[in-house]
């Protein structure tokens, strides 16, 4: 049985933390594997999600959320250290992980797939190389370069942060062939008679609560009178998450919108499959939270930048996809759908697409890419 360690940043809820539990679950319902969660981030409550799983999750050492943040990546306690240094293979997503990985790569030999889903960035805040990374913005991009080199596999979650991989690392051909790209496309579609023969009269944002769309989200409400469910998570340690909150207090005073953090799996199927429209004006390499809402033939509109149109046809992105800044457009776009009673049948439509990208197709990429790990 091949035993395989997963490393996150954090276990809260979030798309990366989705991706890292479901392969965990799923690695362990194949015989051939034993697989373990671990956070580098320590958090006493972690997302409900791993309790639902049945999958415990390890922190790296520090029992403490502080202290975590700032020495996670660089200290681990000695029982952590024996159990990772019996891993056969260490999944590490992102920068953070990747430098756990490296480090157990160098000093025992165990082998590392670089899961990539936010190329040049440093997700925790308060750690020495987020902090070093401000004031030196170069140091992320020459370690990330150095996890690729390293790493047995690497893995992004669409061609939008593939191509801007390569770009920024100026890799050769050799040194692409090594990246793969798996869309997150870990989803269970409703079936059609499981819809609500009527959906209710709001939209729906899903996602971190400190996120660019956010912004341009408000802008977009402001010109629109339709209510508006933000539904997703935001630390209450982040200053971005409390700016959002206080930018929204006056509509949420007035009942034009309602935010309902840290949802269960369950409640945000229901919230998808009663919202009339998703919105997401924000950049996401692939946005997990469109693909939950089209599998509940939700309808979206999503920035035209996002990933997850790289599965959508042509004809299907002009529908749904606009530019992020471009207030106007998402004003008239959605007065449009409105008009000519376009939400069924668009939703019927990206509901077509979530049927042809499930878990299935995901798992066995990976499942790929693993097997060719020596």
């Amino acid at each position: 049985m091949k035993t395989i360690s997963t490393i996150t940043q954090s276990c809260v809820p979030g798309g990366v933390y989705r991706v890292a539990l479901t392969e965990t679950y799923l690695l362990n319902k194949i015989n051939h594997y034993n697989a373990n969660y671990y956070s580098i981030i320590y958090s006493k409550n972690h997302w409900d999600l791993f309790d639902e799983l049945s999958i415990p999750v390890q922190f790296l050492g520090l029992q403490n959320e502080m202290l975590s943040r700032v020495f996670g990546d660089i200290f681990q306690s000695r029982k952590i250290t024996k159990d990772l240094k019996n891993s056969e293979l260490i999944i590490a997503h992102n920068n953070p992980s990747a430098k756990i990985a490296l480090k157990f790569k160098k000093k025992y030999g165990i082998p590392f797939l670089f899961y990539l889903h936010d190329s040049l960035s440093y997700p925790i805040l308060g750690s020495i190389t987020h902090t070093s990374s401000l004031i030196c913005p170069q140091i992320l991009e020459k370690i990330e370069k150095k996890f690729i080199a390293e790493a047995s596999a690497v893995v992004v979650n669409s061609k939008i942060t593939f191509e801007k991989v390569i770009k920024t690392h100026n890799l050769n051909t050799q040194e692409a062939n090594k990246i793969k790209i798996i869309y997150p496309t870990l989803n269970k579609p409703l079936t059609w008679k499981e819809m609500p023969e009527n959906r209710k009269k709001y939209m729906l944002i899903v996602g971190r609560i400190d996120h660019e769309a956010f912004y341009y989200l408000h802008e977009i409400i402001k010109s629109i009178k339709i209510p508006l469910v933000i539904a997703g998570f935001g630390h209450p340690k982040n200053p971005g998450f409390h700016k959002i909150m206080k930018l929204y207090s006056p509509l949420i005073k007035k009942k034009m919108v309602k935010v309902i953090l840290s949802p269960s799996d369950e409640k945000l199927t229901e919230l998808y499959k009663n919202a009339f429209l998703f919105l997401y004006p924000g950049h996401e390499n692939f946005n997990m939270s469109a693909m939950e809402a089209i599998s509940t033939a939700c309808p979206i509109l999503i920035a035209d930048t996002s990933g997850i149109l790289e599965i959508f046809t042509e004809d299907l992105k002009r529908k749904c996809s606009l530019p992020k800044e471009n207030t106007r457009l998402w004003v008239e776009r959605i007065e449009k759908i409105i008009k000519n009673k376009e939400l069924c049948r668009l939703g019927k439509e990206c509901w077509e697409v979530s049927l042809k990208h499930s878990t299935d197709e995901h798992m066995k990429k990976l499942l790929e890419v693993i097997r060719e790990i020596k």
